[in-house]
């Protein structure tokens, strides 16, 4: 019994360390002028300029048109197939004339932020094979403090 008692009491002292430090990670912005119109967990957003931000919850992304039309707030997972010295971008899936988000870059980091495919993207991608990937630079990427 006092094994399952010290094993729990250092289970919580664990937690209370790693938790603030996920908490503690800074929130990224910028902006991207998007040519096309593309779609996001099945929602498509019009062709214009966009603010993305990531949070300090890992994984929550959002995409602000900046005329204030159209916002998003969509989860996401890690991706580390970048290389730090790629620049800042948005990586959309094509298929035809669709454009699907399937990632955000932050530039000098290897750890970028990768959609899961939508019910609307597989189903795209079940009739028509994708064409290739299109990246979109991000404009004046930044560090938001606490």
């Amino acid at each position: 019994m006092k094994k399952i008692y010290h094993l729990l009491n250092m289970l919580v002292l664990v937690g209370g360390i790693a938790v603030p430090s996920i908490y503690a990670q800074t929130d990224r912005l910028a902006v991207a002028k998007i040519p096309f119109n593309f779609v996001i967990n099945g929602s498509t957003l019009a062709p214009g300029d966009y603010q993305i931000k990531t949070f300090s919850l890992p994984g929550e992304v959002s995409i602000r048109n900046t005329d204030g039309s159209a916002a998003l707030l969509f989860l996401t997972f890690g991706s580390d197939a970048n290389r730090a010295d790629e620049p800042a971008k948005l990586v959309f899936h094509r298929y035809g004339d669709q454009y699907f988000l399937a990632q955000v870059w932050f530039g000098a980091e290897t750890i970028g932020r990768e959609l899961p495919k939508s019910k609307v993207e597989r189903n795209v991608e079940r009739n028509q094979k994708k064409d290739r990937e299109v990246s979109v630079l991000l404009a004046a990427p930044s560090i938001q403090g606490d």
